[in-house]
């Protein structure tokens, strides 16, 4: 099945700059405009080396590389594009390849793309899971098993996205190895929910509420707490709803690998806590008239 907001078949074009001197002269600049051919949106802009990899092109050679897998099922996409269409989330969920990470929560492999046709996101593609117990989506980052690539001449390597595509399976296990070990590491409740904290404000009291059916004394109970009330923050199924899914679940990494949090001593922790807490209130005080 195949779920898209918004289409990424489009093509564009660099389109020369110009601008005008004191006298009101019109001199052509070094830089050029990337442009949407469809509606000449402008999407960036860039140097004449610039050499967009089209969200199609992007997708047309992970799928090539899928669709030579075998023993994989058949396979979920789903696509979301920002506002202007200049960046592309693509995920491709395969729910038939399942790991145990305790006994009876199971979770599903997903392979993630990002391309950007803006001059400053290039393509990006990296494994998470989908938790298939309650369908959380686990969203992690580079540093489990990543491919990244500029859209220059120089730069842009189609055969590393093919790679990339081809070691699914081995990023996979690699990443069920890190959610075993947080299946393993016990975590006291006072310590879990001051991390949670340091999430942003609404989520984090959303997360609160939510730890008490989520947590099991483990970090992988606190990461199923952050990643639940991720995937349900919000039903809406607009591009911008994911969007924000997508950003929270890098915070959530960022938070999950941070060895300074799980290590430090509870009172250092909640110093911390405390002057984010501050922070909150602060800024919902500030006057803007």
């Amino acid at each position: 099945m195949t779920r898209t907001i918004n289409s990424h078949d489009f093509d564009v074009s660099l389109r020369p700059l110009f601008f005008k001197d004191n006298d009101g002269n019109f001199f052509e600049s070094s830089k050029y405009a990337i442009v949407r051919n469809d509606n000449m949106n402008e999407l960036g802009t860039v140097s004449n080396r610039y050499c967009p990899l089209l969200h199609t092109e992007a997708t047309e050679i992970v799928e090539e590389e899928l669709n030579k897998l075998t023993n994989v099922g058949a396979y979920e996409v789903n696509t979301a594009l920002n506002k202007t269409g200049a960046i592309m989330h693509r995920s491709y969920t395969f729910k038939d390849v399942q790991r145990e990470v305790s006994k009876g929560d199971i979770v599903g492999m997903r392979l993630r793309i990002v391309n950007g046709i803006d001059g400053l996101h290039g393509f990006s593609a990296f494994m998470d899971g989908l938790r298939l117990v309650c369908t959380n989506g686990m969203t992690t980052t580079k540093e489990f098993y990543s491919v990244s690539l500029r859209h220059y001449t120089s730069g842009m390597d189609h055969h590393a996205i093919q790679e990339f595509s081809r070691n699914m399976f081995d990023s996979f296990d690699k990443l069920m190895v890190t959610y075993k070990d947080w299946a393993n590491e016990k975590i006291n409740d006072r310590r879990a929910q001051l991390i949670l904290q340091l999430l942003p404000k609404r989520m984090a009291k959303k997360s609160l509420l939510a730890f008490p059916s989520n947590a099991d004394g483990s970090k992988w109970g606190l990461y199923n707490t952050m990643t639940y009330v991720n995937s349900h923050e919000s039903n809406s199924k607009s591009a911008s709803a994911e969007f924000i899914r997508i950003n929270n679940g890098m915070k959530i990494t960022s938070l999950m690998n941070s060895k300074t949090y799980f290590d430090m001593d509870i009172p250092v922790l909640q110093a911390i806590v405390d002057k984010k807490n501050k922070k909150d209130e602060e800024m919902e005080n500030v006057d803007f008239e």
